[in-house]
């Protein structure tokens, strides 16, 4: 099934990917608008009859934006859940206590939708190297699986650089 018919399937990863700075969390915010607060989907679909919550995985210790743009908003703040009580906290999905307290709240909470923000701030693991990102990945689409959820992972992609061969 799907959250939104054809952009945010149920029980997968979906990726936001893009170079640094161009506003990939204010757009994933954006999309979470008719889920939390009610209207259509931005293709025009219908939205959700009753709202839902998201679990927003900030893993860049930038809550205090994210709360920021949520008051300018007027968005209900209390359909967003942050894991842990700490405001500058942040959830590395590396580490087998932080998946198990994710995975509890997914499990008590029951959010429509999981945003993590970003692979890049989730892990301690080298993205090039297939091993590092597997069990990251791995990990959260068992999540997607687990509880029928979409999960919106947002991702940096790096410029390419001299020593890169112009690759990416």
């Amino acid at each position: 099934g799907w959250l939104w018919k054809n952009w945010l399937p149920k029980g997968f990863i979906t990726l936001l990917a893009g170079a640094p700075g161009i506003g990939k969390s204010g757009l994933a915010l954006k999309l979470i608008e008719p889920l939390i607060a009610g209207g259509d989907w931005p293709d025009g679909t219908p939205g959700l009859t009753e709202a839902g919550k998201v679990l927003w995985i900030d893993t860049e210790a930038s809550q205090a934006i994210l709360v920021d743009r949520v008051k300018k908003s007027s968005l209900p703040a209390d359909r967003i859940i942050l894991p842990g009580s700490d405001p500058l906290g942040t959830i590395s999905i590396t580490e087998q206590i932080d998946r198990d307290h994710l995975t509890q709240i997914v499990k008590t909470e029951r959010p429509s939708l999981v945003v993590v923000d970003s692979l890049t701030g989730a892990h301690t693991g080298d993205e090039n190297k297939t091993q590092d990102m597997s069990k990251i990945l791995k990990f959260l689409a068992g999540l997607a699986q687990q509880f029928d959820i979409p999960i919106l992972l947002v991702h940096h992609i790096r410029k390419a650089g001299l020593q890169d061969n112009g690759e990416i």
